[in-house]
């Protein structure tokens, strides 16, 4: 009888040990979501930087980056064109997990046991905004003749 006894402890170990392991639920960020504002034109310091260069037209201008948000005149009478974006990106996690176990004993004359069950959650969000200011200058035949840019993220 001994034997049968050993023998159904070790298949309770067995079972508490596939549930300890199947209890633990982590829901990774499968579940998690990213919203960003939507931008009229994709304007970004590297698409300026590559792009737009001394000596371009306002037309080429125009295609690659969208109307300017300000049109006005320079001291040298020359145009100055202003694109002003602004995005705002936030992030959200959202992790939770259960445990579930039973605890099963045997002793001379007495068998008994005890369970239980517990879980856990956790939320994240994180939140930036970023700024990027182009500024392109022309001159009286409408040619870029400087571009300045300005990027900052919080």
């Amino acid at each position: 009888m001994s034997a049968l006894t050993r023998s159904a402890q070790v298949r309770v170990a067995a079972a508490l040990a596939l549930m300890a392991g199947a209890g633990c639920a982590l829901n990774p960020p499968a579940g998690a979501t990213a919203t960003a504002s939507p931008a009229r034109r994709e304007i970004t310091a590297g698409v300026v930087q590559r792009g737009v260069h001394p000596g371009m037209s306002g037309a080429d201008v125009v295609e690659l980056l969208g109307s300017p948000n300000i049109v006005t005149r320079g001291a040298d009478g020359g145009e100055v064109w202003v694109w002003d974006r602004v995005s705002s990106d936030r992030f959200s996690a959202e992790e939770s997990g259960s445990i579930a176990g039973v605890v099963v004993g045997t002793g001379a004359s007495v068998t008994g046991g005890v369970g239980g069950q517990g879980s856990v959650r956790h939320a994240r969000t994180t939140s930036t905004q970023s700024t990027l200011t182009v500024v392109v200058r022309f001159d009286e035949a409408a040619r870029v003749t400087t571009v300045s840019l300005h990027a900052s993220s919080f």
